[in-house]
C-alpha cells in the first residue's frame, strides 16, 4: 500500500494535486472571509481500493462531458461527508450530504459537487467492474443520498473515516482483509437501499446466482467453502447450486479456484505483500497445497507465481 500527504495553499496547487488523484475535472474556488484558500489531500492505494482524504476551502467542482476522454479505468466514487456539508448531483439527482451521509458518482458520467464551507470528504474509489459484480444495479444509486441512520450506512461511514491512519502501519496482509471487509459492509449497504420487484423463475435464478458468488468472494479465505457449506448458506440444494453454475458453462468448484488464484495474483501485483511468501499468500486465499497452487496459476496465467512477481516487479 502506498501513501501520499500534500499541505496545499494555493488553488493551482489543488486543482492539480485533484486532477492529478483523481481524473480530470474543472475546480472553482468560493470566496471566503479570510481570502485565503487551504487544502489537504491523502491518497492511499490499496489492493483493489483507493482511499483519499480531502479537505479545502469552500469550493465548486464539475466533471463534464469534455473530461470523459481522459477515462482510463471506470471507477465508481464513494464520497463519505466528514465535516461540513455538501452538494452532489449526477442523473439528475440530488444529494445533500451531511456528517455521516455518501454519495455514489461515477467517473463515467459528468457530475458536479459543491460545498459553500470548509469542509472534508473521504472518497472511496472502487473499480467499476468490482462493484457490478457484487451489486445489481448499482448505477440506480448514482447521485442518491445514503443517510447515515439507515441500515448499515453509518458503520460503512465510521469504518471508513477510522480506517485510513490504521492502514500505514497495518499489516499488509490484515489491511488486505480490511479491504475485503469494506468492499462487502458498502454491497450490504446498497443491496439493502434497493427495493426489488417481484422476478420471474429466471430472474430467481439470477438472483440466487448473484448472491451466491457474492458469498464465495467473501469466504474464498474460509477452509469451509464447498458446495455443500454454499448450498446450506443459502437453503438451496446442492444438484440446484451445480445447476446454476453448469448454465454459465462452469463448475462451483472451477468459480472457487478463479476467484482464489486471481485474489493471489492481485497480492503479487501489490509491493506490500512482497514480505510474504508465495506460499503464505495461496493459503491466505484457501489453497491448501503449494504444488497444486503453481500449477492452478501457471494454468491461467501462463507462468509461474514466482515467474509473475518477478516480472511484475521488473515492470514496475
Amino acid at each position: 500500500m502506498s501513501t501520499h500527504i500534500e499541505v496545499l495553499e494555493s488553488f493551482d496547487s489543488f486543482q492539480s494535486h485533484v486532477s492529478n488523484t483523481f481524473f480530470d475535472m474543472s475546480c472553482v474556488p468560493v470566496e471566503n472571509d479570510s481570502g485565503r484558500f487551504q487544502s489537504r489531500i491523502e491518497a492511499r492505494e490499496m489492493s483493489k481500493l483507493g482511499v483519499v482524504d480531502i479537505t479545502s476551502s469552500a469550493i465548486n467542482v464539475f466533471r463534464r462531458k469534455a473530461h470523459m476522454s481522459t477515462i482510463e479505468t471506470p471507477q465508481y466514487l464513494v464520497k463519505f461527508q466528514t465535516s461540513g456539508e455538501g452538494l452532489v448531483r449526477q442523473r439528475g439527482q440530488e444529494a445533500h450530504l451531511r456528517p455521516g451521509d455518501f454519495v455514489l458518482c461515477s467517473n463515467t458520467e459528468p457530475y458536479e459537487l459543491h460545498f459553500p464551507e470548509f469542509y472534508r470528504q473521504i472518497v472511496l474509489a472502487v473499480p467499476q467492474a468490482a462493484l457490478q459484480q457484487a451489486v445489481r444495479e448499482p448505477d440506480s444509486f448514482l447521485g442518491q443520498r445514503m443517510a447515515a441512520d439507515v441500515g448499515a450506512n453509518g458503520l460503512l461511514s465510521q469504518m471508513v473515516h477510522s480506517m485510513g491512519p490504521m492502514l500505514d502501519n497495518m499489516d499488509p496482509l490484515l489491511a488486505s482483509k480490511l479491504e475485503n471487509n469494506v468492499f462487502d459492509l458498502l454491497a450490504t449497504a446498497l443491496e439493502h437501499g434497493q427495493t426489488r420487484p417481484r422476478i420471474d423463475n429466471d430472474g430467481v435464478k439470477t438472483e440466487h446466482l448473484f448472491r451466491i458468488k457474492a458469498f464465495i468472494r467473501k469466504h474464498l479465505g474460509d477452509s469451509r467453502l464447498c458446495p455443500d457449506w454454499i448450498a446450506k448458506a443459502h437453503d438451496i440444494s446442492t444438484r440446484y447450486l451445480h445447476m446454476l453454475f453448469n448454465d454459465e458453462n462452469t463448475s462451483v468448484s472451477r468459480y472457487i479456484q478463479r476467484e482464489r488464484v486471481e485474489a493471489c495474483k492481485n497480492c503479487f501485483d501489490d509491493p506490500g505483500m512482497d514480505i510474504y511468501t508465495i506460499t503464505e499468500i495461496a493459503f491466505r486465499w484457501g489453497f491448501n497445497d503449494a504444488s497444486h497452487f503453481n500449477r492452478v496459476f501457471k494454468s491461467a496465467y501462463g507462468i509461474t507465481p514466482r515467474q509473475y512477481r518477478q516480472r511484475h516487479h521488473l515492470q514496475g
